[in-house]
């Protein structure tokens, strides 16, 4: 489960890069500027994955995960 939590939090980083520094790049930024447009975005999120792990060691439970499952 560890590993799959850090491959997702990988995955989520470099496409905050790819997503910012393409932003970047289209409206005429020069490279740093794009660089700094993708590292800005890496944090955003991030928290809340945080939260959630902090939920689930707590023993919280999604409310979905709760509720019956639907009838045919």
């Amino acid at each position: 489960m560890a590993l799959l939590a850090l491959l997702l939090a990988l995955v989520s980083i470099v496409t905050k890069l790819l997503t910012g520094s393409y932003a970047a790049r289209r409206a005429g930024i020069a490279r740093a500027g794009r660089m700094r447009a993708g590292i800005a975005l890496v944090p955003r999120g991030e928290f809340n994955i945080v939260i959630a792990g902090l939920a689930v060691a707590a023993g919280r439970t999604p409310i979905s995960a709760l509720s019956p499952p639907p009838t045919c």
